[in-house]
């Protein structure tokens, strides 16, 4: 499933080609998360996962941090 998603985002060009992502944690679709950040390192992507679930403020927060441009949100809505 995540994998069909990445290759959806890359062909038609909406993933722009960055050095980091974050992928931010949503508790309720944090198996299809996962999937998609293992296919991320496995194309050779950069990228971190948030920990663990918790307000997208602090995950931003976290991302500008760690100067992390680009956050991969997927929630229930883009899981549908």
């Amino acid at each position: 499933m995540g994998r069909f998603v990445y290759l959806a985002i890359d062909k038609i060009g909406a993933l722009p080609l960055v050095d980091k992502y974050l992928f931010v944690n949503f508790a309720d679709t944090r198996d299809d998360i996962i999937a998609l950040y293992n296919q991320f390192i496995f194309d050779g992507k950069t990228c971190e996962l948030y920990p663990m679930p918790a307000k997208i403020g602090k995950q931003f927060e976290y991302a500008d941090k760690k100067s992390i441009r680009y956050a991969i949100l997927y929630g229930d809505s883009e899981k549908q």
